[in-house]
């Protein structure tokens, strides 16, 4: 996954200064598979890796945007915003990425640096789902576990 990250990030590096130029990604339009996972890659990059929130919901998310998260409000503005502050507070690695008929699916490891410091090898796991049209994000929904202290299972998460 990560070297197809890595290409997807190249091509859409290559293509930043046309993105601008460009028909924006919302509202959205029809595009290939490959395109889409493409787009979406750059999103997840922008938001996970350079957490540079405003850029990845300015160009990928609609104005309104439903949020199904319980502890953020519905728009991109206001998702945004929470956002923002949410990941500044996290490292995250991305594990596993599937997209399918508009739907994707992104399974997280998250660790705060107090997390990291201790070497306890503790951290939480989310799944975040999108629905997209086409070149847009639409709609999202998540869900995380943390892995217990005392978890009896020696399997990673």
């Amino acid at each position: 996954m990560k070297l197809a990250l890595l290409l997807c990030t190249a091509a859409l590096a290559l293509a930043s200064d046309l993105r601008r130029a460009a028909a924006p990604y919302c509202p959205g339009r029809p595009v290939s598979s490959k395109e889409q996972l493409c787009i979406l890659k750059d999103f997840l990059r922008l938001v996970y890796v350079k957490k540079d929130v405003r850029t990845a919901f300015q160009a990928h998310v609609t104005e309104n945007y439903i949020q199904h998260t319980p502890s953020f409000k519905s728009g991109r503005q206001a998702t945004q915003e929470a956002l923002t502050k949410y990941v500044s507070m996290f490292n995250f690695t991305l594990a596993k990425l599937s997209l399918s008929d508009n739907i994707a699916f992104l399974m997280t490891k998250q660790t705060s640096p107090e997390q990291e410091a201790e070497g306890k090898g503790m951290y939480t796991v989310l799944i975040d789902v999108w629905r997209m049209d086409g070149t847009c994000l639409m709609e999202h929904w998540d869900a995380g576990q943390a892995k217990p202290a005392d978890s009896v299972n020696p399997g990673v998460m």
